[in-house]
């Protein structure tokens, strides 16, 4: 296989997870929230043509409940990493930069985009046939997913993450950077209340 799949997701811990959600649905039914999305991206990326898939989470527990356990055996990717780096523009560019020392192609997806599904992320993948990177749009101004087939650390620099201007911004350092790059249409993610009753 030429192509990765890296979902990205934070680990489920009571009152860290969803937490924009939190406020209307409290903290324990945000966590089942956050289980459930982050299996449902996992049935996506799992399901992609000739690509391999790995979860890359955020921290994971020192002493494994049955609760934890239960978890990682419930997704459909059986395969884990940690994510390294400061913030997220920094543990993204690690991990494009740790595979494509082995892969051609490497798209991150996020574990709160369901909309991202798998024909998306095989038109990204096509994408990268014409373009050294691809981006998903998010309908909040962030984006769901972004590949690439090139090392381009610069991208990921200087992005206030969180904010309304990632996908604006990230696609300014890609011009500036001489790098090609294709767009998706846009997906939405689940971060507030009206996003979890569309889900």
């Amino acid at each position: 296989m030429k192509n990765l799949i890296v979902q990205f997701a934070k680990w489920p811990k009571l009152g860290t997870v969803k937490t924009r959600l939190a406020k209307d649905l409290g903290d324990r039914r945000a966590l089942e929230v956050h289980k459930a999305l982050t299996r449902e991206v996992s049935k996506n990326v799992s399901a992609v043509r000739n690509s391999g898939a790995i979860i890359a989470f955020d921290s994971f527990p020192q002493d494994y409940s049955k609760e934890d356990a239960s978890f990682q055996r419930s997704l459909l990717v059986s395969e884990f990493e940690h994510q390294y780096g400061e913030d997220l523009g920094e543990k993204m560019s690690n991990a494009i930069a740790k595979h494509l020392a082995s892969y051609n192609k490497v798209l991150i997806v996020g574990s709160d985009c369901p909309s991202a599904d798998v024909g998306y992320i095989e038109g990204a993948l096509d994408e990268l046939d014409r373009n050294d990177v691809v981006l998903g749009p998010a309908t909040d101004g962030g984006y769901v997913l972004i590949g690439t087939r090139v090392s381009c650390p610069g991208i990921f620099a200087g992005i206030e993450w969180g904010g309304p201007k990632v996908m604006e911004d990230t696609l300014t350092k890609v011009n500036e950077e001489g790098f090609t790059c294709g767009l998706l249409e846009p997906r939405w993610d689940v971060d507030e209340l009206v996003d979890y009753h569309r889900w």
